[in-house]
């Protein structure tokens, strides 16, 4: 049986801006250690570095056998293969993508933008799975209904099913 070609979607890094940078001088560390002849810490330094700097994350996306799988990425892909099945609808929602520091003075440092991300959604809306993140609704939009014919999903607007508990409370 062959596999059918996988659809990739890179969230990009698996770790904050703050922790590139300790990975990045945990790597430095380990090559100093290496040539000041501490041969045996060096290395652990660089790989546990350079996992920090390098590992991705993202959903990859198997549409004829209607499978999917969230992966964290440093040397090769880790994650299971899970059926998408029970997922019928795409939809296309706002969101925010930014990082917060704090220095020693508690002074705060943060930035923050706003994105549109493309949801598979099951029939209520409840549970939704990133697929992929846009920039501008337009580029999401196109890619959305794209994407949604190619999976064999249909492409609608997001609208959560209220719960009969929750309809009660708003009496």
């Amino acid at each position: 049986m062959s596999r059918s070609p996988v659809l990739d979607f890179s969230f990009g890094s698996l770790f904050p801006p703050n922790m590139h940078i300790l990975g990045m001088g945990a790597m430095l560390g380990g090559l100093i250690s290496l040539i000041s002849e501490v041969f045996y810490v060096g290395p652990i330094f660089i790989l546990a570095g350079a996992y920090l700097f390098f590992a991705k994350s993202g959903v990859q996306v198997r549409p004829k056998e209607k499978q999917y799988r969230e992966y964290s990425h440093f040397i090769f892909r880790s994650g299971r293969w899970r059926s998408y099945a029970d997922y019928s609808d795409m939809a296309l929602l706002r969101g925010r993508e930014g990082f917060r520091a704090y220095s020693r003075g508690m002074v705060e440092l943060s930035d923050s933008e706003g994105v549109w991300d493309l949801y598979l959604l099951k029939p209520g809306h409840r549970s939704k799975l990133i697929l992929k993140r846009c920039r501008t609704m337009e580029e999401g939009q196109k890619a959305g209904e794209e994407l949604a014919e190619e999976l064999g999903v249909r492409w609608t607007v997001f609208s959560p099913m209220v719960s009969k508990k929750t309809r009660m409370r708003r009496r």
